[in-house]
């Protein structure tokens, strides 16, 4: 298994659970809201999801920031996971990136599981309007390495055990 594997993960596919489970330099879920905005003191007391959706002033090093911090965590970590903004980074900067998302008939189960977490009912709103042009959007996303698809109850952790375990194939829906 090759390390510094960048991943976009769709929202709530398990990134923050996996590596909040897995304390070590195998996994990191590069946060890009900690690159993106200046957070006041109040704002870095709320949890990353409370975060989304609100007002924020936005760091005047973005992007290049959160491209350079992709960039180092290749050489630290095995999967690298990021939100839509990392693989925006990675299309822009030449890093070779994998795409892991749910399937059109997973909506019902994802809307759940961001209002489960906790975002804020307009960040939820937004995803559930935009969700299957979401899902398009990487099933024809022919600049990944790898596309995968996940199934109604899925999570990131089924699917990273699989690759770990070289036991990802076509069955498993592997797309490219």
């Amino acid at each position: 298994m090759k390390k510094g594997i960048v991943v976009y993960g769709f929202p709530c596919i398990g990134k923050s659970t996996l590596c909040d489970k897995e304390n070590g330099n195998k996994y990191l879920d590069l946060e890009s809201s900690d690159f993106q905005w200046v957070f006041t003191e109040e704002m870095k007391k709320m949890s990353v999801e409370e975060r989304k959706g609100i007002v924020k002033q936005k760091n005047p090093d973005w992007p290049a920031n959160y491209a350079k911090a992709i960039t180092e965590a290749r050489e630290k970590y095995d999967f690298i996971f990021v939100a839509h903004e990392g693989k925006m980074q990675c299309k822009q900067n030449g890093i070779p990136y994998w795409n892991i998302f749910p399937d059109y008939n997973c909506k019902d189960e994802y809307i759940q599981r961001m209002r489960d977490r906790g975002n804020p009912e307009a960040f939820v709103a937004k995803i559930a309007e935009n969700f299957d042009n979401f899902v398009k959007g990487c099933y024809e996303d022919n600049g990944a390495e790898r596309n995968v698809v996940m199934q109604k109850g899925q999570y990131l952790s089924d699917i990273i055990k699989q690759i770990e375990d070289e036991d990802f194939n076509e069955q498993n829906r592997v797309l490219n």
